[in-house]
């Protein structure tokens, strides 16, 4: 009797209807809601978290230090808003931390948040208390890139 067959007669034993596997999906693909999708389709999707606000472009040295590990990731700091920033860490390889709560050094400031994005661009960070404007100004002065 093959695998198949007794798959088969088992199934009908419990009275379930049997489980045909189709060759070709891949076994990831038939598990359901494996982490919504895996991790080259979540990093390279077009689809983006809704932005409730702009960031504005600029370049700022900094390091990413991801608490629960203690470890530090040099970097930059891409995008700058009141609420979220855009670090990109100097590596090659950008690796699924959502939900890491860290903590961004960047110039005079040292700021904590939490990881609530992956993409191919690097880490999207949500400030825990939200920046204020006249901090904001400053930074973007000193660290802007014109529009």
């Amino acid at each position: 009797m093959s695998p198949a067959e007794m798959r088969a007669e088992i199934n009908q034993k419990i009275a379930r209807p049997p489980v045909v596997q189709d060759r070709r999906k891949s076994p990831r693909s038939s598990r359901a809601g494996w982490r919504g999708r895996d991790l080259l389709a979540r990093l390279f999707s077009r689809k983006s978290r809704d932005q409730s606000e702009s960031r504005r472009s600029c370049c700022i040295v900094g390091v990413l230090m991801l608490l629960d590990r203690a470890l530090a990731l040099d970097g930059l700091v891409l995008e700058l808003g009141n609420r979220t920033a855009l670090f990109r860490q100097g590596s090659s390889f950008i690796f699924d931390r959502t939900g890491a709560e860290i903590s961004l050094r960047f110039g005079e400031h040292d700021r904590r948040g939490r990881i609530v994005e992956v993409n191919a661009r690097g880490y999207v960070i949500e400030w825990l208390e939200e920046m204020r404007p006249s901090e904001l100004a400053e930074i973007l002065a000193q660290f802007g890139i014109p529009d």
